[in-house]
């Protein structure tokens, strides 16, 4: 999290909100060239978590090229607005589009949200 970002900036439902938005990041390449990827928010799948927090998987796709490398981009899109996470690629769909992940865990006290999974298994969306 960078300053001015609040953890309900990471929370499910406003991930959930954005669910098939597509997100436009800015990467630099190996020659220090500045890239725009779209990438598109396809899938948030649950994970089991401890009482008041909540922890899912964002999973996106975009073009093969140019790739992300692992690490902390700014995302955005007009539902969305801007935050950064970490994206991990995670290979290749059936499409060949690139698939990458962002994992996030947060305590989710007071805040509204839901936070765990009631059945404690995962839930796709």
């Amino acid at each position: 999290m960078h300053a001015g970002t609040s953890d309900n900036d990471f929370s499910y439902a406003r991930f959930d909100a954005a669910l098939g938005d597509r997100f436009e990041v800015t990467a630099f390449g190996h020659d220090g060239a500045e890239h725009v990827v779209f990438l598109k928010l396809a899938t948030l799948t649950r994970k089991p978590s401890p009482p008041n927090y909540e922890q899912f998987a964002a999973l996106f796709v975009g073009p093969q090229a140019p790739d992300l490398a692992q690490g902390s981009y700014a995302i955005q899109s007009e539902r969305f607005g801007v935050s950064e996470v970490f994206l991990v690629p995670v290979g290749r769909d059936a499409e060949q589009q690139m698939r990458y992940e962002a994992c996030i865990v947060r305590e989710a006290v007071g805040d509204g949200s839901s936070p765990h999974a009631s059945d404690g298994f995962a839930n796709e969306r």
